[in-house]
């Protein structure tokens, strides 16, 4: 296995709904995370390298995580890397993340990518931040909404990007902020509603002026408020969720919340490094997790268009 650390790759901004539903129309709707954790990777992966040498693990790990595309592709609707765990490597990780993306575009271009980067700040900083998106390759990305639309329009009017806004998220100290009690938007309401519901309104709000294509991040550790989402933004916009697996959200719940369609179910760890708990080789531990994943989703899907009387698509 190697890597070539070096050289400038500069990608055209393909259209994020367009590949997603590609996906969709063909049953997929599992999200890998590629989150490289040095200590969690396989022996094989880490073997021989030097502790303090960060290209050499930046090259294992872009080893690592092209193995695992390689492998898993044809049973995914897209992947997110988590560009904080590349960034741990130094330059030579966000470098390795760049080339990831590359190889993946290159002979997957059918598999969008999401950059899970979380970022906001205001205008010009935020129209940087979109540039810096376009050379790493990603399709589609996670954001706050903390600094509100005018701040986040450069991300906004970028047509074909996808943009997944954080709202009701899967961590389990969310709700410290995002269920505080705020007073209802309608003046004339006496009702105080959540704040992740007022985020959650919001965005689906800003989809008429944006170029983008919007979408929110709600967890699968709170499947009674992912269903409140839902109700707000409507059937259709995109819910990216977080936590099953690992984090223990419930998979049919999430489903079922979500509508049974125009969701990505997202896995991390639990793929990645699923040879610590299936044992074997680490390919086929994380394609067995796939597989069980998979199934679950389908079996989720079947389920509730048999309670609703019809078939999914």
């Amino acid at each position: 296995m190697s890597c070539v650390i070096g050289g400038e790759i500069v990608h055209t901004q393909r259209n994020f709904r367009e590949l997603l539903e590609a996906r969709w129309a063909q049953g997929k709707y599992l999200c890998v995370g590629f989150d490289p954790v040095w200590s969690k990777l396989p022996p094989e992966i880490t073997k021989g390298v030097d502790k303090d040498n960060q290209q050499q693990k930046a090259c294992r790990v872009y080893d690592f995580c092209r193995s695992l595309v390689d492998r898993l592709h044809e049973q995914l609707a897209c992947i997110k890397p988590n560009s904080a765990f590349w960034e741990a490597f130094g330059s030579d990780g966000m470098v390795a993340l760049e080339k990831f993306c590359a190889y993946v575009r290159t002979y997957y271009p059918e598999l969008p990518i999401i950059g899970d980067v979380k970022r906001g700040d205001i205008g010009a900083t935020n129209e940087a931040y979109r540039q810096s998106w376009l050379h790493a390759g990603f399709d589609a990305v996670t954001v706050h909404p903390y600094l509100g639309e005018e701040a986040l329009r450069p991300i906004l009017d970028s047509e074909g990007l996808g943009v997944f806004v954080l709202c009701r998220t899967s961590n389990p100290g969310a709700g410290e902020f995002q269920d505080f009690a705020m007073h209802h938007p309608d003046p004339n309401s006496s009702v105080k509603i959540p704040l992740y519901q007022h985020v959650a309104r919001r965005v689906a709000s800003w989809q008429e002026r944006a170029k983008a294509s919007l979408g929110l991040v709600t967890g699968a550790t709170s499947p009674a408020e992912l269903a409140q989402v839902r109700e707000l933004v409507g059937p259709e916009m995109p819910l990216l969720i977080p936590g099953i697996g690992t984090q223990g959200g419930d998979l049919d719940a999430s489903v079922a919340a979500a509508g049974g369609n125009f969701f990505i179910i997202n896995c991390s760890s639990s793929v990645l490094y699923a040879y610590k708990k299936r044992g074997g080789h680490y390919l086929d531990a994380a394609e067995a997790e796939v597989v069980s994943v998979n199934e679950g989703i389908t079996t989720a899907r079947a389920s509730l268009a048999a309670e609703e009387g019809g078939e999914r698509r």
